[in-house]
């Protein structure tokens, strides 16, 4: 319940431009990481660190970037492909990893639900409309 309160505090404060939300999403990550460890959902944590990793980058390119604004836009084909390359590529590997890796209790749902979820964070570093 508390990761999920600062998740809402996140994007209530990101609606307002306020970069203090990348905070917020940083202590709902870790307090995620914490529940999906022991819940054995060890792909949803690496996604959970590339969400931490890239709420820092974000922290710090808001604060200190210049203030020019990448415009919304639609996914070309080209973008398709690069979806389908991560999709394709990233559940491959993960759940080859949680397989042979890890003591997963569900390694194809962990992996189906990782891999659409980096390439949606692609899609939305890339400010694409899909996401």
């Amino acid at each position: 319940m508390a990761g999920v309160c600062f998740g809402i505090l996140q994007v209530w404060f990101s609606r307002q431009n306020k970069s203090i939300n990348y905070l917020f999403g940083i202590i709902g990550i870790i307090i995620s990481v914490y529940v999906l460890f022991h819940a054995k959902l060890y792909a949803e944590i690496l996604l959970h660190l590339y969400y931490l990793v890239m709420s820092v980058y974000g922290w710090i390119y808001w604060k200190y970037s210049s203030d020019t604004i990448v415009p919304i836009s639609r996914s070309t084909a080209r973008d398709w492909q690069i979806v389908g390359f991560i999709c394709v590529v990233g559940f491959l590997l993960f759940y080859f990893g949680l397989v042979h890796l890890t003591d997963s209790d569900v390694p194809l749902w962990d992996s189906f639900v990782s891999c659409t979820a980096w390439a949606g964070m692609w899609l939305l570093a890339k400010r694409k409309l899909e996401n």
